[in-house]
């Protein structure tokens, strides 16, 4: 297993194949004598007989004629393998890799690495352009020059930008000291590279390491672009920052907007940003429009000694030399007198060494094909120019290994180069042609090859390689497609093996793509595997999922329905699918039973434990339609007056027109330079508007696209636009604290009147339907309602809301005026203009019981019946527009802010678009409230049989549910005088305990055996009493009494008498110094109580009898036991069952602890935190623990040698406040009151894992550079290769190297493995 030397012996028979008529090549491969013979026999007979350990083995072979003048053998393929093998196992257990794989974020520094180390090793020349960088960066400017804060590297393709700017890094990164900070992304150097995401991603985790900051970096572009100028601000605090970004040709015009976040317009003095791109790249032209234009550096052609210079230094790595180089120490005299050739000049005077791309690929060139005698002559035989040059080795590949080799091969790296190439074990599996013919390829090729040590992949060094092996092997479409497909249908078939479970990153990539790239009719069937779906997100290949689905529903209509309704899954739940990919069977078979995930869910097992929703929506939501927005941020939307169309802008600076209908994009509009704020269709559907950041105002015909007008007047963002209903009059709201009023039919003077009324920034302005009124709103809270749209426009009123910035107005379609408006602290008021009252306040705090998220937009219906905002946390609401303002829908709708909210003409359609770059439609046609309370549910409790569930809330009324029906029934309904903190359920199941905010408990009658028709209204007040001066914050049940703990830290103790009078049977004042907040009842009546003041007491329970009859005072009561300090607020506490005297709590802070009141000694420890502020507990039994928490999620924890393990997590869709725990026959079941005021029912099924036997291990597929093999002691023989036993040996004694090979400096193991083969099929060994 550990030998250090190997032999590989021809068997004798191989000579019995050489036919009679070429008898003399017998010689080639016999001893030269009987002498030498014996030897040899001699010779073998020590290697076996040795007791050192070696590995000998025989191998089979053919005779392959005659080649090139010389005998040769074939069918070496086993040989070959058993080879390689051999030499990689020796060199993994001398140099062991490193333990683990890698993370996603180290693969792509290391990948950066490599792409700078091999651009200065060698670098040479260049010197005035580096100098001119070096005084850029350290702010080194003459008195002439004027100082900038950006420069652009840019010229033609294989000038040497990426050499310069990775020796400026490397010179900076040498030199820099403390106060200067270099951050450089070479877009393309490697996997995960080449997206604005990508981009952001591993600068953000570069500064955050950098400085040990408490900043936390995701792959989400949104949250990134929000985070990565908090990071500059915060680093460049620390010191002098500077950012290198090389080839923004790869950006497309899409991804341009990024440059705004790494390069932002007002770049701070302690910032110096370096880019490089082409002449022609659209990254060039969008720095150049900016107000700050950036400085340009144009790198010229190399000069004759820069040539020079840099073909030396390469050819040192390999210690070559041409002839008529100029040496860097003293020729000795007799060199000096011998003439030789001028190689040197021959090579450096070609037309295309101006360029050091043409010089690198020419010495690789020369390294193929190179020969003593005739170098000369074959560099002046050079082709002229890259492009030749590029065909030359094509030409001489299919010569060396011949064509069909070169054809098999070649595109297989081409067509997996967007991929940062193929594995090359995959190449050698894919490709129908000897081994040895392959590692011969790759070695010729050299260092026109890109290797990743990662990934043990190869890939083409340079476009321009990519681009002539394209043109000569893969022309076609067709022909491409038939090459991804091999592909394809290769990767498929290993990831397939064990049900996709195991299968690597790379090759799940590998699959999508060429699945994509092919149109591979069976990548219908991968998409719509649930494990599939897992494996790809377990490998960090979520987006390309996602793109794969969205693109393979557009190109097959039968399967798009199907497909969709996976993209819709996988999108809703997007966010925590990608941290926890075990989700994806839990979120499929809790989709609507008649949707295509949750059928597929059922034909499969669950591998861990999961929540079943068991209230799940039976049918697919309101969403009715999702499209793709924007590549970046979704800010405005609009519809056309016909409902046709719909125009959205963003901050990629386009706007974009979609057919409502089909979903499909029909205009994209560019020209902004900055967010699109705004948009608006005239009256007549005619013109589109849009305005943004840019403070320019273009219209746009809405049929053709044509840019009908392009105007300016503001001098701050515009934020808002309408049009006017009876002319193609234009207003626009600015930053600037105007209204400007525009004619857009004019195009010379389309400017009409600047309308300077208000003294803050208007956020926004609305039309009325009738056409005569318009409406203005201001971040001062004031709103103006104006007569007469146009040149001649008047205030009418002014309306002082008192309310904080206003972010949106809304003008209601009918004859009462009333005005709507969203304020930056949640709240939308209606108001009467008439008047000037409030009509109602929706979102009210005071009525929901927390604080809402800031409303971005609102609009309302048509009719003016309905009127709907968005929030920042993606959640949008419908509310009646009347004095009521029920809600009616109340909708996490985006994984990230819904900016715009629109209602469609016809208003059975409502619009959201969002900064997650969707655009989403709703049904919202005679809409129903959905949620059980109108207000945040702030408990709820389980009958003592289960019969029914009890729910209280923030809107004062306490409801009863049957739990029997698919989904929650309200069975009776109590309406309390405040709102409800807490409920309780007493034994017999006829009465309900309730806890308000103006310390009443109160006791309620309901009818036993509920689940018949009900009646809301038939719960009746029992008896009521009050001993608390503040809220009563909970309720427990102990025997047949009552135990209230409330806000002013009193616990009482309570009894129902038989005339139903509420009896106050014990109290104790300042049990607590703080809030309780709550309490738990032990089996044997001991009552445990938390608070808001850092501790938890343990009470006794004392006297008996109670129950009966009416029973004295005092007779039945709780003496204080123990008192311990809590790390935190207690938020909730239970006793464990099977442990006697411990307990169980939680606190705000996300500590989770144990403690057992028989062992006081010992304190209370935390056996877990959690990640999220967790809200409500309880135990599901003695093992488990259910938490719920800020994040929306509820956990099923298992407590294991004093710690905690994850078992489940399920998320709602608004944070639990409070849930409850019973067992049914069925099993668990978790009842979860939600800040919506929605109750969802949940039951844990829990999978045991898998024991894994002692000495069970699987292998990492990449452990050993190879595919899913784990090499062992024993070495399995490939086919016809026998292993030849004997005593083993360490070294050959009197042995001499017979082939004697130098490694390039920078060749991974496996490049010289690769190499050393191709040698040995170079001498005719194999």
């Amino acid at each position: 297993g550990d030998s250090k030397a190997f032999f590989y012996l021809r068997k004798p028979q191989f000579k019995d194949q050489i036919p009679q008529y070429e008898r003399e090549a017998l010689s080639a491969f016999a001893c030269e004598g009987p002498v030498e013979e014996a030897q040899m026999r001699d010779l073998k007979d020590r290697v076996r007989a040795s007791q050192h350990k070696v590995s000998v083995r025989s191998y089979t072979c053919t005779y392959g004629g005659i080649v090139n003048g010389h005998p040769s053998t074939a069918d070496l393929d086993n040989f070959c393998t058993a080879v390689i093998e051999d030499l990689w196992k020796a060199i993994r257990q001398t140099c062991p890799p490193a333990l683990g794989v890698p993370s996603p974020v180290e693969q792509m520094r290391r990948s950066q690495e490599r792409f700078q180390s091999g651009h200065t090793q060698v670098f040479s020349g260049r010197g005035k352009p580096l100098k001119q960088l070096l005084r850029f960066v350290y702010g080194v400017v003459n008195k002439d020059e004027e100082a900038h804060t950006v420069t652009v590297v840019t010229g033609d393709t294989g000038i040497g930008k990426s050499a310069l700017l990775s020796k400026l890094v490397h010179s900076l990164q040498q030199s820099a000291g403390q106060t200067l900070h270099v951050f450089a992304h070479y877009i393309g150097a490697g996997p995960s590279s080449d997206t604005p995401t990508d981009i952001l991603y591993h600068l953000a985790c570069d500064i955050i390491e950098h400085f040990g900051l408490e900043f936390e970096a995701v792959q989400d572009y949104q949250k990134l672009c929000t985070l990565f100028p908090e990071l500059l601000k915060t680093a460049a605090a620390l010191g002098r920052l500077v950012i290198v970004l090389d080839n923004l040709d790869r950006l497309g015009h899409d991804d341009l907007p990024v440059l705004q976040v790494v390069v932002p317009e007002n770049v701070r003095d302690e910032l110096k940003v370096v880019v490089s791109c082409t002449p022609r790249a659209a990254a060039l032209t969008a720095l150049q429009t900016r107000q700050q234009t950036p400085q340009v550096l144009r790198l010229q052609s190399l000069d004759v000694e820069e040539r020079e210079a840099l073909v030396s230094d390469a050819l040192d790595l390999f210690y070559k030399r041409l002839e008529g180089a100029r040496r860097r120490s003293s020729l000795s005299p007799s060199a000096k007198k011998s003439p030789k050739p001028n190689q040197m000049a021959a090579l450096i005077r070609k037309s295309g060494a101006s360029r050091p791309l043409y010089l690198r690929f020419a010495l690789d060139y020369l390294r193929m094909i190179g020969n003593f005698e005739k170098l000369t002559d074959q560099i002046r035989g050079l082709p002229s120019s890259v492009e030749a040059l590029m065909d030359a080795v094509l030409v001489y590949l299919e010569g060396l290994c011949t064509p069909a080799v070169a054809n098999a091969v070649l595109p297989l790296i081409a067509v997996s180069s967007p991929i940062s190439g193929i594995k090359e074990a995959d190449l050698r599996s894919v490709v129908d042609v000897p081994t040895h013919a392959v590692c011969s390829m790759l070695q010729a090729l050299g260092g026109m090859l890109q290797c990743d040590e990662e990934e043990s992949s190869v890939d083409f060094a340079h476009p321009m390689l990519l681009h002539a092996v394209c043109k000569r092997y893969v022309k076609t479409d067709l022909q491409q497609r038939a090459v991804h497909e091999k592909l394809y249908s290769y990767n498929k078939a290993i990831c397939a093996e064990g049900g996709f479970k195991g299968a690597i990153p790379g090759r799940v990539r590998a699959l999508l793509f060429h699945g994509m790239q092919s149109q591979a009719p069976c990548l219908l069937e991968v998409l719509s595997d649930l494990r599939f779906l897992e494996c790809a997100c377990v490998a960090g290949s979520a987006f390309p999922l996602m793109t794969a689905l969205a693109t393979v529903s557009e190109r097959n209509p039968v399967a798009k329905r199907k497909l969709t309704e996976y993209y819709d899954m996988m999108l809703v739940h997007l966010p925590q699918i990608i941290h926890r990919p075990q989700l994806v069977f839990q979120v499929a078979s809790n989709s609507p039973d008649n949707l295509a995930p949750a059928t597929a869910a059922k034909k499969l097992e669950a591998t861990g434990s999961w929540m079943k929703w068991e209230n799940k929506d039976s049918e697919k939501g309101m969403c009715v339609q999702r499209m793709q927005g924007s590549s970046q941020k979704v800010l405005c939307c609009t519809f056309s007056p016909d409902g046709k169309w719909f125009a959205c802008g963003g901050s990629d600076w386009v706007v974009r027109v979609y057919n409502v209908s089909t979903g499909k994009e029909r205009l994209v509009l560019e020209g902004h330079q900055g967010n699109v704020n705004a948009c608006a269709f005239n009256a007549s559907g005619t013109l589109l508007a849009s305005a943004g950041v840019d403070t320019e105002v273009r219209v746009w015909g809405a049929q053709d696209g044509g840019l009908a007008l392009r105007a300016r007047g503001h001098t701050k963002p515009i934020a808002g636009l309408a049009f006017g209903i009876k002319s193609d009059v234009l207003l626009t709201a600015s930053d600037d604290c105007t209204v400007r009023v525009w004619d857009a039919a004019e195009k010379a003077r389309p400017m009409l009147r600047v309308l300077k009324h208000h003294k803050r920034p208007v956020a926004a302005v609305r039309v009325h339907a009738g056409g005569q009124l318009f409406v203005t709103g201001s971040w001062d809270g004031v709103v103006k309602l104006w007569e007469n749209v146009g040149p001649d426009a008047k205030v009418l009123q002014t309306l002082f809301t008192g309310l904080p910035a206003l972010r949106d107005v809304g003008l209601a379609p009918t004859m009462v005026q009333t005005v709507a408006c969203a304020a930056v602290d949640g709240r939308v008021r209606l108001y009467d203009m008439a008047s000037q009252q409030e009509i109602v306040t929706l979102n009210d705090p005071v009525i929901l019981g927390y604080k809402p998220n800031p409303t971005q937009s609102i609009a309302f219906s048509p009719k003016g019946d309905l009127v709907a905002s968005c929030d920042v946390d993606g959640g949008f609401g419908v509310f009646r527009a009347c004095t009521t303002g029920q809600t009616l829908v109340k909708v996490t709708g985006h994984s990230a802010a819904a900016t715009a909210v629109s209602f469609a003409p016809s208003g059975k359609v409502l619009a959201t678009v969002s900064a997650d770059s969707e655009v989403k439609f709703w049904n919202s046609e005679k809409p129903q409230p959905t949620a059980v309370h109108g207000a945040l549910c702030t408990g709820v409790h389980y009958a003592p049989d289960g019969a029914f569930v009890a729910t209280c809330s923030w809107d004062g009324k306490v409801k009863v549910l049957d739990t029997s029906a698919s989904r929650p029934s309200v069975q009776y309904t109590m309406w309390c005088c405040s709102p409800v903190l807490s409920v309780c359920v007493l034994p017999g199941n006829e009465r309900v305990v309730s806890g308000s905010t103006q310390g009443k408990v109160q006791v309620w009658r309901v009818a036993s055996g509920i689940g018949g028709a009900g009646d809301e209204r038939g719960g009746s007040l029992v008896c009521e009493a009050s001993a608390h001066d503040a809220p009563v914050g909970a309720l427990a049940t102990v025997r047949d009494c009552i135990v209230s703990g409330g806000w002013d830290g009193m616990l009482c103790l309570w009894r129902v008498t038989l005339q139903e009078r509420l009896q106050l049977v014990w109290s104790k004042a300042a049990a607590h110094a703080a809030e309780i907040t709550c309490l738990a009842v032990s089996p044997e009546g001991n009552l445990a109580s938390g608070c808001m003041g850092l501790e938890m007491k343990m009470w006794l329970l004392q006297g008996g009898g109670a129950g009966s009859s009416d029973t004295p005072e005092g007779e039945l009561s709780f003496q204080e036991k123990a008192v311990v300090e809590h790390p935190g607020w207690v938020c909730a506490l239970q006793w464990v069952p099977e442990r006697p005297g411990s307990l169980v709590s939680v606190t705000a802070s996300g500590d989770i602890s144990l403690w057992n009141a028989a062992q006081r000694s010992q304190g209370i420890k935390c056996i877990g935190s959690l990640t999220a502020r967790p809200h409500a507990m309880r135990l599901l039994d003695a093992d488990r623990v259910a938490v719920s928490c800020k994040d929306r999620s509820v956990r099923v924890l298992r407590i294991e040698d004093q710690s905690l393990r994850e078992e489940c997590i399920f998320f709602l869709k608004a944070p639990c406040l409070a849930l409850d725990v019973f067992m049914f026959k069925t099993g668990l079941r978790i009842a979860c009151a939600d800040q919506f005021g929605n109750v969802e029912l949940l039951s844990p099924v829990f999978v045991e894992a898998p024991v894994a036997l002692e000495g069970d291990h699987t292998a990492d597929e990449e452990s050993l550079g190879e595919e899913s093999e784990e090499y062992s002691d024993d070495f399995e023989e490939p086919e016809s290769l026998e292993a030849e036993k004997g005593p083993a040996v360490e070294d050959v004694e009197d042995g001499l190297p017979l082939l004697h090979y130098r490694g390039h400096p920078r060749m991974t193991r496996q490049q010289q493995t690769r190499n050393l083969m191709g040698a040995m099929a170079a001498l005719g060994w194999i």
